[in-house]
């Protein structure tokens, strides 16, 4: 989707109801939920993936398990993280 149409649902957004408001919000988690399941979909035991910690820093992980919602990855350090696929990389 355009910057254009994203900006056009934004300045939509103060004329809404708050029932239109709440039936928006809910097709906005739904669609954000089947992304995730999507992505994490593309990933299996064994891929070799990266991602950015919170202080910013590259992570090099291998996947352990693919969860609904999130991957499980073991660092090169023996570190177990939880993460969303959407912020890992294939390696």
């Amino acid at each position: 989707m355009s910057n254009l149409n994203v900006q056009k649902i934004l300045t939509a957004l103060p004329d809404l109801t708050l029932e239109q408001l709440s039936s928006v919000n809910q097709a906005v988690v739904t669609y954000y939920q089947l992304k995730q399941k999507a992505i994490a979909k593309g990933f299996v035991v064994g891929d070799k993936v990266t991602f950015r910690s919170k202080v910013g820093r590259v992570v090099n992980a291998v996947v352990t398990k693919v969860n609904q919602k999130t991957v499980n990855v073991l660092t090169d350090v023996g570190t177990t993280y939880k993460v969303s696929p959407n912020l890992l990389t294939k390696a």
